[in-house]
C-alpha cells in the first residue's frame, strides 16, 4: 500500500512540473526587469523572462506551502530578479504623474485562464529589497472601473488595457508588481467546491521599476510639522548664531532647533515645539568632520543611536554615522535641512517616510 502511495505521489509531482515547462507571459509596458532588453534597455537578458512562476507549481505549493518570491523567483531563491539580484539593475523603466492612467501591456505566450492583478510599492531605494506587505497597501485598479482583476479568457499574445496610479503616492522609485493567477488547474477549494481553476493554481509574476512624480500644480509630500519627544539633558542651553549652534558650559545640545525663513534656528527649551515660518521643527544635528571654533558642542555632546553621533565642527549641521540618510522627493532633493529631517527621522524618531527620505 505504501509503495502505491509512494507512486501516485510521485506521479502527481512529474505532472506538476511538466504542466510549468511551458513558457506562459511577460509584463512588457512597463517593462519587468527580466524583459527590459526586449524594449530596447542596456540590461541583462533573460530569455525566461516568460516563466517567472514561482520554482513551478510543485515548489510553490507542495515544497514552500504556497509562498514565492515578489518577482517571481523560488522563494527559496535564487532571488536574481529582486534587488542584488543580476536582472534588478535599478533601472528605471516608465516615469509618470501621481494618478495617472498608465498603458499596460502584457504578453500572454501560453493561456491558462485566470486574471492578472497589479500592486505598488513605493520602495525608494533600488538596493532595498521591496516586501509584499508594501505592495499590499496598493493594489492598482483597471482604469474602466470593473476593479483590480483583469479576467484574461482565452487571450494569446499582446494584451493592452489601462490602470490608475494611486492619487497619493510619488516615489524616486516605485516597484510595480503584476501577478497572473491562472484558472485552468482542477482543484478543491476552501469551501469544499471541485472544479477548474478550484484550490492553489500556478503563478506568474514580474516587477517593473517606475518613477512617480507629482501631478502638476500639485506639491509632493511635506514632513509633519512636530517632531516626536526626544529627551536630551536641558542644561546650560547654548546661544544660536547664524546656521550653527555655539555651545555654552558643558555644550549640551538643546531639545528643539526650528529653522525660520532663511535657515537661521531658533531654540527652544524644554518639551515644547517651536515651529519656523516654513512649518518644519527640527532637532540640532552636529557635524563631526573638522574641529572649527563654532561647531557644535565639545567632547560630551552626543545624541542619537546608529548613525545619530554628535562631534566637533563647524558650518552646516549634519550627522554622520553608519547610515547616511537624504531626501529624495522631486522637491525635496539638494535641500540640506530636509536631508536633516530625513537623517534625525528616520535613525531617531522611526518617522521614515519612504517616499521622501532613504537611508545608504
Amino acid at each position: 500500500m505504501g509503495f502505491i502511495h509512494g507512486i501516485t505521489a510521485l506521479f502527481v509531482l512529474l505532472s506538476c512540473v511538466l504542466q510549468s515547462a511551458n513558457g506562459h507571459g511577460r509584463l512588457l509596458e512597463p517593462p519587468g526587469r527580466s524583459s527590459m532588453w526586449r524594449v530596447g534597455f542596456n540590461t541583462p537578458k533573460n530569455y525566461n523572462d516568460n516563466a517567472l512562476y514561482c520554482g513551478g507549481f510543485a515548489n510553490q505549493y507542495a515544497i514552500q506551502g504556497g509562498k514565492c518570491g515578489i518577482c517571481g523567483d523560488p522563494y527559496q531563491g535564487p532571488r536574481d530578479n529582486e534587488a542584488g539580484g543580476k536582472y534588478a539593475t535599478g533601472t528605471i523603466g516608465r516615469k509618470y504623474s501621481q494618478g495617472q492612467t498608465i498603458d499596460v501591456t502584457v504578453e500572454v505566450t501560453a493561456n491558462h485562464l485566470g486574471w492578472f492583478e497589479f500592486k505598488l510599492c513605493p520602495n525608494n531605494n533600488p538596493k532595498k529589497e521591496a516586501t509584499q506587505d508594501c505592495l499590499d497597501r496598493h493594489v492598482l485598479q483597471v482604469a474602466d472601473g470593473s476593479g483590480s482583476k483583469l479576467l484574461i479568457g482565452t487571450t494569446l499574445g499582446k494584451t493592452d488595457f489601462k490602470l490608475r496610479l494611486p492619487a497619493d503616492v510619488t516615489c524616486s522609485q516605485c516597484v510595480l508588481q503584476w501577478r497572473y493567477h491562472t484558472g485552468n488547474s482542477y482543484g478543491q477549494g476552501a469551501d469544499g467546491k471541485s472544479c477548474p481553476g478550484c484550490g492553489d493554481q500556478e503563478e506568474f509574476y514580474s516587477c517593473s521599476d517606475i518613477e512617480i512624480n507629482p501631478a502638476s500644480g500639485q506639491q509632493q509630500q511635506r514632513p509633519p510639522a512636530i517632531l516626536p519627544h526626544v529627551d536630551v539633558p536641558q542644561t546650560n542651553l547654548g546661544v544660536p548664531q547664524g546656521n550653527s549652534f555655539v555651545p555654552q558650559g558643558n555644550g549640551v545640545i538643546p531639545p528643539q532647533t526650528s529653522f525660520q525663513g532663511g535657515g537661521n534656528p531658533v531654540v527652544s527649551s524644554g518639551h515644547s515645539q517651536s515651529s519656523g515660518t516654513d512649518g518644519f521643527n527640527f532637532i540640532p544635528l552636529g557635524n563631526s568632520a573638522g574641529q572649527g571654533n563654532s561647531g557644535v558642542g565639545q567632547g560630551k555632546s552626543s545624541v542619537g543611536q546608529g548613525g545619530g553621533v554628535i562631534g566637533q565642527g563647524s558650518g552646516t549641521q549634519q550627522v554622520v554615522g553608519l547610515l547616511k540618510c537624504r531626501a529624495i522627493s522631486p522637491l525635496w532633493r539638494g535641500q540640506p535641512q530636509l536631508d536633516s529631517w530625513c537623517q534625525y527621522n528616520c535613525l531617531k524618531a522611526n518617522n521614515c517616510p519612504s517616499s521622501l527620505c532613504s537611508c545608504l
